[in-house]
């Protein structure tokens, strides 16, 4: 698991806007700062996948933020961009304890090309549950790398 930046100051207020201001712009900045920690350890047969958002927040905010700066790293790299997460439930670990977020989202894979190298793409992490369940749940279908933009202390 990586992540670009903590999450502080100008990374923190992007990802707040993107989030919960539904400022979409925002999304191609952040890819940016996850660039370089991508291209440092992907092979040429890199797949880049997201956290999924839950469907409330989907129709909230009418876009997945995780998927916005996913698509926007995949432009800038060249890297292809496949949805091979569902998330099961509704259930969002924002607001929640360390416990509750300890035990994480659960996923399932979609079907991917055995052997790939496949990169995870989220906004921040805080505890790791929830990228170790979408490892998991891709481990059978290649390398599996997380990144974040931001990390929580």
């Amino acid at each position: 698991m990586h992540a670009a930046h903590e999450f502080a100051g100008d990374v923190r207020d992007m990802i707040v806007r993107l989030k919960y201001e539904h400022d979409r712009r925002l999304a191609l900045p952040l890819a940016r700062t996850v660039e370089p920690l991508v291209r440092s350890f992907c092979g040429p047969r890199a797949v880049l996948t997201w956290i999924p958002t839950t469907q409330s927040h989907r129709l909230e905010r009418g876009y997945d933020h995780a998927e916005l700066v996913a698509r926007h790293l995949g432009a800038l790299t060249g890297f292809p961009v496949r949805r091979l997460l569902r998330r099961e439930g509704d259930v969002s670990q924002t607001g929640h304890g360390r416990e509750e977020r300890l035990r994480g989202p659960v996923f399932v894979a979609r079907p991917v090309r055995h052997g790939s190298d496949i990169v995870v793409i989220d906004d921040v992490t805080t505890t790791g549950s929830t990228f170790r369940n979408a490892a998991v749940a891709l481990a059978a279908h290649g390398t599996v790398t997380c990144v974040a933009a931001a990390w929580v202390p």
